[in-house]
């Protein structure tokens, strides 16, 4: 019988890696996860953070640039 290994990855718009995981035969053998700062951490929690925004009004209707 031939074994099949895949791996899958996840990009951040920036490019940066957010997620691999690698399947053995269909099924899940490893899975890692790396922060927005590309340190890897221990969940897809983690993972999804994102750092607190320097600019205070991201969330108004509407945005003035950040300076």
């Amino acid at each position: 019988m031939i074994s099949v290994e895949s791996r899958w990855a996840s990009l951040r718009q920036n490019g940066q890696k957010r997620s691999e995981e690698i399947y053995k035969d269909g099924e899940l053998i490893s899975e890692k996860w790396w922060n927005s700062k590309g340190e890897e951490v221990e969940t897809e929690e983690e993972a999804r953070k994102y750092p607190p925004s320097r600019c205070r009004n991201q969330g108004a209707v509407r945005p003035r640039p950040c300076t």
